[in-house]
């Protein structure tokens, strides 16, 4: 599977491809592989030519910002991927050109909590196991674990979860609508293999399945849940000028079988799972699920956040947003029935019924 990309830099491949028509020129001016441009064309059932090549650009400009990220402690492998290659080889062999000097094998040492996937027994352990399953990687050859947010934050948490003492890296934004990304790339042959025991296979984007009960006990559901919406889904509102209110829903997005076992699972747990849709235009393979409606959603929100003691801060900041505006309009509400009741109770009592 090629790298993680935001929505944006998706919405950027395919403006780019439909400007110039090559794979190659957009892989260039992107920054990212062949195989990631037409992995992504491929899900937009859009056509190309398969025999174009991928032109790697010439490092030599980018001296600076290579020997500065890698002296910030970010791998030789992930600056590789950055460039379009595969392995870390390119990277390395500039670096000893251009007299750089290359960290040891003891210097890149770090250590990790290898058999923290081993059992899903604790909120923590749920709620990882789903921002991973979201939006994080496990390669196919087994050798690492990727997880890559803008939020430095959850990500410092996690690593502290884990036992990770290795860096966090960082990626500048392309431009002033992107935010940095920050990464960590967990080499880990063991957490990779438990990973897949546990439900996280490989191409999971396409081949992803909801846990079942015996990978994922039933009262830590939740928490999976709350991990898969703070890595790739939604809490959010939209101004309704109609109603001259907010109107809330949250979302997440995913391939048939994901969708179809979150929904089943919050159905089982509070009585309604939300509508799937799936975009006519688009790869039917993939759906979204969206929980909306102020009463469903306030049950939905109060049960991924109870008793938890790890989130997403900016999108826990958003439930109580929601859950304030949700009390102050239900108080409104009892208000305005309580001040009809009573003019109603006075108009009966000055009735002459004589």
């Amino acid at each position: 599977m090629g790298c993680f990309i935001s929505k944006n830099q998706v919405s950027e491949i395919l403006n780019l491809f439909e400007f110039y028509k090559n794979t190659a020129k957009v892989a260039n001016e992107l920054n990212l592989s062949l195989k990631t441009v037409k992995r992504y064309l491929r899900l937009n059932n859009i056509e190309f030519k398969t025999c174009e090549k991928r032109i790697f650009p010439s490092l030599t400009q980018f001296k600076d910002d290579i020997e500065k990220r890698y002296n910030n402690g970010e791998s030789a492998n992930s600056i590789a991927f950055s460039f379009g290659y595969k392995k870390s080889e390119a990277i390395i062999k500039f670096l000893k050109k251009n007299k750089i000097k290359t960290r040891t094998k003891k210097e890149m040492s770090y250590t990790v909590n290898e058999k923290f996937f081993d059992k899903i027994d604790t909120e923590v352990k749920a709620y990882i196991l789903g921002f991973i399953m979201s939006d994080g990687h496990t390669s196919s050859d087994g050798n690492y674990v990727r997880l890559a947010i803008t939020d430095l934050d959850i990500l410092e948490r996690i690593a502290k979860e884990i036992g990770w003492s290795g860096k966090i890296t960082s990626k500048k934004p392309r431009s002033n609508n992107h935010k940095t990304i920050y990464r960590m790339n967990i080499g880990s042959r063991y957490m990779n293999k438990s990973l897949l025991r546990v439900g996280c296979v490989h191409r999971k984007t396409y081949f992803g399945k909801f846990q079942n009960e015996e990978q994922v006990p039933t009262h830590l559901i939740p928490h999976l849940i709350r991990g898969w919406i703070d890595s790739d889904g939604c809490i959010t509102c939209s101004f309704n000028k109609k109603l001259r209110s907010n109107i809330w829903y949250a979302g997440i997005v995913g391939n048939n079988e994901v969708c179809n076992g979150i929904q089943a699972a919050i159905k089982n747990a509070i009585g309604f799972g939300g509508n799937i849709s799936r975009n006519k235009n688009r790869n039917q393979n993939f759906a979204s699920l969206r929980i909306g409606g102020h009463n469903q959603l306030k049950a939905f929100l109060d049960w991924i956040y109870k008793d938890s003691t790890i989130y997403l801060d900016r999108k826990y900041q958003k439930y109580l947003q929601f859950k304030k505006e949700y009390n102050d309009s239900k108080k409104k509400k009892e208000e305005n029935l309580e001040t009809t009741k009573q003019k109603s109770g006075k108009e009966e009592e000055g009735f002459d019924v004589s």
